[in-house]
C-alpha cells in the first residue's frame, strides 16, 4: 500500500520485527497456553510477553511503524495506537492485554475508514 520507496523499506524492517515477535509469541502460546482470570477486568496470564524486550519489539512493530507511512490516516492510527497502548499499560497494568485488545479493536475502525474512503480519493485523483 506504500508507494514511496524509502518508506516501504523502513516499514518492511518493522514488518520483519513484527513477524519475529509473532513467531516468538506463537511458540509460547502453543507451549504454555493462555489462561484468564476475572478480577475487575478480564486478565490474561501471559508472563512471557511482559518481558521488556518483547513488549518493546511488539510496540515498535505495531505502533511506531505507522509513523513512517505517507498516508495521514495511517499516521493518525500510529499516534492513537501508541497513546492507547500507554493508557492501557499505565492505567490498566493488571488487565493490560484485555484492555489493549479492546483499544486495538476500536482502532480497526481507522483502518476500515482508510480502505473505505482512501481508495475513493485515489480513484478520483485527489
Amino acid at each position: 500500500m506504500e508507494s514511496v520507496a524509502w518508506r516501504k523499506k523502513v516499514i518492511s524492517a518493522f514488518q520483519i520485527t513484527g513477524i519475529a515477535v509473532g513467531l516468538y509469541l506463537l511458540y509460547f502460546i502453543i507451549r504454555f497456553p493462555v489462561t484468564s482470570e476475572v478480577h475487575e477486568h478480564m486478565v490474561y496470564v501471559l508472563p512471557y510477553v511482559k518481558e521488556q524486550p518483547v513488549l518493546e519489539f511488539y510496540l515498535t512493530a505495531t505502533c511506531v511503524a505507522p509513523f513512517f507511512s505517507s498516508h495521514k490516516i495511517i499516521n493518525i492510527f500510529g499516534v492513537l495506537a501508541l497513546l492507547l497502548f500507554m493508557v492501557a499499560y499505565w492505567f490498566y497494568s493488571v488487565a493490560f492485554f484485555s484492555v489493549w485488545c479492546f483499544f486495538a479493536a476500536a482502532l480497526s475502525a481507522i483502518i476500515y475508514l482508510h480502505f473505505k474512503f482512501g481508495n475513493e480519493r485515489n480513484v478520483m485523483g485527489t
